[in-house]
Parts: C-alpha cells; sequence; structure tokens
C-alpha cells in the first residue's frame, strides 16, 4: 500500500528497510516506532511475538528487542 505502513512479508531485513522508510517519510519519533511495526504484523504474526514476549506485550518493549523476535517469522519463500 503507498504510504502506507509496510506489511511483514519476506525477509526480516527488507521489511524493516521498507519500515525505515516509512519511519523517514512520516517523521515517526522513537517511542512511537514499535507500534507502527505491531502495526504491519498479520494477527498470526502479533498473536507469535506477543507470545515471544510474554508476560510483557509488544508495545511496551523497545524496539530493538520486539524487531529481534521477527527473525524466526520471516518467508524465505519470497
Amino acid at each position: 500500500m503507498a504510504n502506507g505502513v509496510p506489511s511483514f512479508v519476506g525477509k526480516v531485513e527488507s521489511f524493516m528497510d521498507r519500515l525505515e522508510s516509512y519511519f523517514a517519510l512520516h517523521k515517526t519519533s522513537d517511542d512511537m516506532k514499535v507500534h507502527v511495526l505491531v502495526t504491519g504484523l498479520t494477527e498470526e504474526q502479533y498473536e507469535t511475538v506477543r507470545d515471544l514476549v510474554a508476560p510483557g506485550v509488544p508495545v511496551s518493549m523497545p524496539f530493538d528487542n520486539v524487531h529481534d523476535t521477527l527473525e524466526p517469522l520471516q518467508d524465505d519463500t519470497k
């Protein structure tokens, strides 16, 4: 979606590159980046991330910590 939050499909690095461009374009503050990141996840991806960071929730964690949980979710077929 043009100008919309990038969706996480394919490789983590590609998603993060697109997300960084979104952050720059929209002048996203550091404290809001994790909120944008989780918006780009499917429900299934979000639930997996939430399970991995339990008992916390992704939006209460630092961006880099949530980013680190994405690696096992990547789709290497894309």
